[in-house]
């Protein structure tokens, strides 16, 4: 059994937040296949996406998943109170002590503290949760900020049978037609040069013959000399040369404080990312100074993808 290292732990994102991840992981929205033919989903088509995977599954106890997770943040307080009212009496049935909950996702124009505000064909859906929304990785003088994102609100019944909505969580997205979704405003910029890098790649006479790329939600594990260790890249991009059958695996890390902190944490948990594939830091280089792009970097590397294995 590998060991495991002790090291700082990255604060984990809430269970909220896990079920709306979860279920952008289940309907593929954190890939993109950009070479041979990149198309982005669209916003009706991301959550057309996330519909499917709700129609299709059940929880543990065969609950269909529809009955509990909606993606039409324009229900009113009585549609959600009838979904509330039927899953309650499908727990009173299974003899269930849990708390009945009915939870709303979209891809919400705006998200701060305060509320979650969906447009849909110009007419505006505020939510405003009981608790405050947390929005993954901002605090107080930040938040709002990265518009759009990934939010999902969960719905419960007072103890005076109303219907109230109780807390919110809210994930920054790439774009409204490609959701994928980022930690910042920084990670936002470093998808677009991976996306019109693979674009311009995908365009000329030696083009590779794939390119696909992963946006990590959760973390995974890494073995090196018998040590596990925990990690969780910003990006994967899995690049197929032209004419062979070898995969070249980079893994991509967009680089944010200069903290000796952040630096020391960083280089440590890149020496087991490099056990997955080649690294590649946005700015290149990072922590030293060059002054080469990440685009040309990129561009390099992936035009030299099939040499890697020679």
């Amino acid at each position: 059994m590998p060991r495991k290292r002790r090291r700082k732990t990255l604060k984990p994102i809430p269970a909220l937040g896990r079920k709306l991840l979860t279920l952008i992981q289940a309907a593929g929205l954190n890939q993109l296949e950009l070479v041979p033919e990149y198309e982005s989903p669209g916003l009706v088509g991301s959550v057309n996406r996330i519909k499917e995977v709700l129609d299709e599954h059940t929880m543990g106890n065969g609950r269909q998943l529809n009955m509990l997770f909606s993606c039409t943040p324009w229900l009113s307080l009585e549609r959600i109170n009838d979904m509330l009212t039927q899953l309650e009496i499908s727990l009173q049935t299974n003899s269930s002590d849990k708390e009945a909950c009915v939870y709303i996702i979209g891809i919400a124009t705006n998200a701060n503290r305060e509320e979650v505000t969906f447009s849909v064909r110009s007419n505006t859906f505020i939510h405003r949760p009981e608790a405050r929304v947390s929005n993954n990785g901002e605090s107080t003088y930040n938040t709002g900020s990265r518009a759009p994102y990934w939010a999902i609100l969960e719905y419960r019944r007072g103890r005076d049978g109303k219907v109230y909505c109780h807390e919110g969580y809210a994930h920054a997205a790439y774009t409204l037609d490609n959701p994928v979704p980022v930690d910042s405003n920084k990670e936002r910029d470093t998808l677009m040069v991976i996306i019109n890098a693979s674009s311009y790649a995908g365009r000329q006479e030696n083009h590779p013959d794939a390119i696909s790329l992963s946006k990590p939600l959760f973390t995974s594990k890494s073995t090196k000399n018998g040590v596990e260790e925990v990690i969780h890249p910003d990006f994967i991009l899995n690049v197929v040369p032209s004419k062979e059958n070898t995969v070249t695996t980079f893994i991509i890390e967009t680089m944010g404080s200069e903290s000796e902190e952040y630096v020391e944490r960083k280089l440590q948990t890149h020496s087991w990312m490099e056990q997955e594939g080649v690294l590649l830091t946005d700015p290149p280089g990072w922590p030293e100074h060059s002054d080469r792009t990440f685009n040309s970097c990129l561009l390099k590397h992936i035009f030299s993808a099939g040499k890697m294995h020679q």
